[in-house]
């Protein structure tokens, strides 16, 4: 599964017995539009090398583009009741560090909007358009 997610708060770092590191952190999915919008709450698991050196970046409001495992874990809380926590287990990330107010496509340039109707067909290659 990919998916891109918003961290909810920053990423947690322990270490197994062994010494291999496990990063976690809870991320938010959104789907649909509008008043159809679902959020959905994902735990993300990084284990070893890879969520060792992406977990300094891996801070609260940031937005994360992962690609692993989803797994429905069955746990029981303090009261005796079944509970379920969704969870990633994290193949590849990437960062996406682009700001939410950027459009999704890129900035024209002022050379590539500004074609004077004089320059059309004047290329060096010849092709009228």
């Amino acid at each position: 599964m990919t998916c891109t997610a918003r961290l909810g708060a920053d990423a947690e770092q322990r270490f197994t017995a062994s010494g291999e590191s496990v990063v976690s952190f809870n991320g938010a999915v959104d789907s649909g539009f509008g008043d159809k919008k679902v959020t959905t709450w994902i735990k993300f698991i990084l284990w070893g090398k890879r969520g060792s050196g992406v977990f300094p970046f891996l801070n609260k409001g940031g937005k994360v583009i992962c690609t692993g495992e989803l797994t429905n874990r069955k746990w029981v809380d303090k009261d005796g009741q079944d509970r379920y926590s969704l969870e990633l287990n994290v193949n590849a990330l990437d960062l996406d560090s682009k700001k939410s107010e950027e459009p999704d496509y890129p900035a024209r340039s002022e050379k590539q909007s500004s074609v004077k109707s004089g320059d059309l067909g004047n290329d060096d290659f010849g092709i009228p358009f």
